[in-house]
This record gives structure tokens, C-alpha cells and sequence, in this order.
């Protein structure tokens, strides 16, 4: 009968955290994961208590990193990038190779916490550009930031992992364009991006028959390209409206990575068009409620970083879902927060922190940049 509310006095970090979240990211931050369980669980029973270690593990560091202070996410995001950098510098020498990439080293897989310490750096470096740099080219905090950029790539490119090196440089686009960009860059990037494109297909072979694979089906199907998005195709055509019902698929039973890059297959021949959906909308209300705070944010770092990260959830799934429905070929890219994998879960819940982090209410002005 009677509501029992905590005083408006009560300091406590929980109750002060609860009061000053956007309550809606956490939840669909945890909505995903729990699908993640349910479909892990279908896909590969014996993968899911490794799964739900690992997501309870990124809820806790989502909260850890929730509570920071902006001060201390911008610190210990850059000093996290340049370890981890490291690391990512080292996996090709002393990391261990899979199918001829070399992407591990410890256990981990540095590439994915590479991406949101790589967008917490670099919307600290745009937030330092000073308003009479912005009709410039060129400032010091660009100029460091692009290197960053260009060594962070040369790296991807040399385990090699083109697909992050796509998703990393395009989202370093929309945040320099968040940070106020020169109108001049637009020509430059773009004209850049097809180069890099055109020189991948022409130089390596791995990006080749890839998608001449993908593009050219009797060309070829070294890496399984085409029998990989023929399953997950047929998986998603057969799951209808409804789906056939957990642990019924038989498609994705024969379809490699089905508890990984594959997921939304199963996904959608389980559960259906309307699970399928619930996610697709889960993504998007993260982004727009990202995008709509970003776009009244009162300081830079806010809102470049803030735009950082929901375009790297966005994106990421964006380009899972693509490959799934058979719009792109398949470039070993998780389904946020719902795949299977360590390394993946974790950046994530470092990611989902930062975001609710980032979009606490802070009245009077108390920013602590």
C-alpha cells in the first residue's frame, strides 16, 4: 500500500547513481544480454556458463565505470588505450593465430577493447580543439589523433582484421565531424576511404577472394563464404514470423560460428521475425537516446564521445545483422552484447558504462572535465 522512497538527502552511490542515469540504457544493456543467454543456450549449451560468467562480469564493470567521474573516464580511457595498444602491437608476434589471423594474445582479444578506449582517447584529443582551430585543417590534437589513427590501422591490417579497421575508421569519421570537422575533410576521408578500399582488394589476397566469394560465387568459396551466408540465410527465411521455438532450429545445427558471428540467425529461426525485431529496436533506441543527448551536450568530450560510442554499438550490429541476412560477406564482427565471447563481453560492458557514464545528469553545471 505505502511506497517506500529513499530520502532526497541520501548520498549514497547507489541511490545517487540510480536518480542521475538515463534508466532506459542499462535496461536494454541488460535486455540484450539476457537474449544473449537465451540464445547461447540454444546454440551451444555447453558454452553457457562461460556466457553467463562473462555477463555478469560486463555488468559489473558497466556499473564500475558508470559511477566514474568524467575526469576519470577521459584518464583511464586513454591510459587503457595505450596498453592495450600495445598489446595489439605484440598479438602479431607473441599472440597465437586462428585460421591465419592473429588476433589473441593472453587469452584476450585486443581488438575489442581497443575500440571504446580508442573513441574515449580520441573525443578527449577533439575536445581540445580550440574554436579558432576549428576553420583549420590541421591542430595539434587532429594531428594526434589521426597518427593515432594510422598506427592503430596499420596494425588491424597487419593481423589481419580489415573488418575492425572498416568499423574503427568510420566511426572516428562521425566523431571528428561531431568535434566540428573542417568541411574540406568530407572530400579527403571519403576520397581516402575508397583508395583503402580499392588498395585492400588489390594487395590482399585474403580481402580478395573474399569477396570475389561473396560477389562471384563460382569464383570460389575458400573460406566458406558462400556456404556460410547460404545457412544463415535459409536459417532467417525459415524461422517465419514466430520461429520454430527454442533449441528447434536445424539450420543453424549445421552452420559454423552459429553461437558467434551467425547469432542473429538463430535468433531468427528460433524465436523469429519478432525477436529479430525487438533487437533491431533495442539497437536503435540505444543510438537515438545517444544521439539526442549528444546533439544538446554542453561540452565536447560529452558529445563526441558520446556519439563515439553509439555509433560503434550501432555500427557494429548494423554490419553482424548485414552479414546474417546476406548484404555483406562475413567479417568474424560480434552481435553487441549478444554473441558469444570474452573479450567481446567485457569491452562491452566497459563500453555500456561509459555511455551511461557520459549521460548522468549533472546539475548545476558539475561536469568534473
Amino acid at each position: 500500500m505505502f511506497q517506500v522512497r529513499a530520502p532526497r538527502d541520501n548520498t549514497s552511490l547507489l541511490v545517487e547513481w540510480w536518480r542521475t542515469i538515463d534508466r532506459v540504457l542499462p535496461a536494454l544493456f541488460f535486455g540484450l544480454l539476457a537474449v544473449g543467454l537465451v540464445l547461447t543456450a540454444s546454440s551451444a549449451p555447453g558454452l553457457w556458463p562461460a556466457q553467463l560468467k562473462y555477463a555478469l562480469l560486463s555488468f559489473l564493470i558497466a556499473f564500475a565505470v558508470s559511477v566514474l567521474s568524467l575526469k576519470t573516464l577521459r584518464r583511464a580511457g586513454s591510459v587503457l588505450f595505450v596498453i592495450v595498444l600495445c598489446l595489439l602491437a605484440a598479438t602479431p608476434v607473441a599472440g597465437s593465430c586462428v585460421k591465419g589471423a592473429c588476433r589473441w594474445i593472453y587469452g584476450l582479444q585486443p581488438s575489442e577493447f581497443i575500440k571504446p578506449t580508442f573513441v574515449i582517447f580520441t573525443a578527449w584529443m577533439f575536445s581540445l580543439i580550440k574554436e579558432d582551430e576549428r576553420r583549420k585543417l590541421f591542430s595539434p590534437a587532429v594531428t594526434v589523433s589521426f597518427g593515432a589513427l594510422g598506427v592503430l590501422a596499420t596494425i588491424l591490417v597487419a593481423q589481419p582484421d580489415y573488418g575492425q579497421t572498416f568499423l574503427i575508421g568510420s566511426v572516428w569519421t562521425m566523431m571528428f565531424f561531431a568535434g566540428g570537422a573542417h568541411w574540406l575533410w568530407f572530400a579527403a576521408i571519403g576520397g581516402g576511404g575508397v583508395l583503402g578500399a580499392f588498395g585492400a582488394y588489390t594487395v590482399s589476397h585474403h580481402v580478395r577472394e573474399r569477396v570475389d566469394g561473396f560477389l562471384f560465387p563460382d569464383s570460389g568459396d575458400r573460406f566458406g563464404v558462400n556456404y556460410q551466408t547460404a545457412k544463415a540465410g535459409r536459417a532467417v527465411e525459415a524461422g517465419g514470423i514466430f520461429g520454430r521455438g527454442p533449441g528447434e532450429g536445424s539450420v543453424t545445427r549445421s552452420l559454423p560460428e552459429a553461437h558467434n558471428d551467425f547469432i542473429f540467425s538463430v535468433a531468427a529461426e528460433e524465436f523469429g521475425f519478432i525477436l529479430c525485431l525487438g533487437v533491431i529496436i533495442a539497437y536503435a533506441v540505444i543510438v537515438f537516446r545517444c544521439m539526442r543527448f549528444a546533439a544538446g551536450a554542453e561540452r565536447d568530450f560529452i558529445r563526441v564521445a558520446s556519439v563515439g560510442l553509439a555509433s560503434l554499438i550501432g555500427l557494429q550490429a548494423f554490419i553482424n545483422m548485414a552479414v546474417n541476412v546476406g548484404l555483406f560477406p562475413p567479417k568474424g564482427m560480434t552481435l553487441p552484447f549478444i554473441s558469444y565471447g570474452g573479450s567481446s563481453l567485457v569491452a562491452l560492458g566497459f563500453t555500456a558504462g561509459a555511455l551511461i557514464c557520459l549521460t548522468r545528469k549533472r546539475p548545476g553545471g558539475v561536469y568534473d572535465v
